[in-house]
C-alpha cells in the first residue's frame, strides 16, 4: 500500500465510480478525503490493484455549497487504484480504496 506525502483534505462527497469496460456495473460510493494527487474512496465492493475507474462526484447544488477544498477535488476523473483495504462500518463489509490520479 503506497501512502502519499501531499496534503489531504477531508471530504464526505458522493461519488460513482465505474471500470472502463463494456458493461461495468455503476458502484456508488463516497469520497473520503482528497488532495492534488488522489483520492480515497468508500465502496461496498472491492477493486483490484491497478484497475483504472472513471470517478464522479454526484454533489448536486451550489459551488458555495461544497466544502472548502482548495486543492484536489475533482468532480470528474480517471484514476488507477492503488491499494484496497476492508473497513467495518456498523457491521457492514466496505473497502476503502485509494485512487491516484491519471492526469492533472
Amino acid at each position: 500500500m503506497e501512502q502519499t506525502l501531499t496534503r489531504r483534505h477531508c471530504a464526505d462527497i458522493s461519488v460513482v465510480c465505474r471500470h472502463l469496460t463494456a458493461n461495468s456495473p455503476v458502484l456508488k460510493g463516497k469520497m473520503l478525503d482528497c488532495s492534488c494527487k488522489g483520492t480515497c474512496i468508500e465502496l461496498d465492493q472491492k477493486i483490484q490493484e491497478g484497475s483504472i475507474v472513471m470517478i464522479a462526484a454526484t454533489v448536486r447544488g451550489r459551488e458555495e455549497d461544497l466544502p472548502t477544498l482548495p486543492e484536489g477535488f475533482r468532480s470528474f476523473t480517471l484514476a488507477e487504484v492503488q491499494w484496497a483495504k476492508p473497513i467495518e462500518d456498523d457491521g457492514l463489509h466496505i473497502y476503502a480504496i485509494g485512487l491516484r490520479y491519471l492526469s492533472n
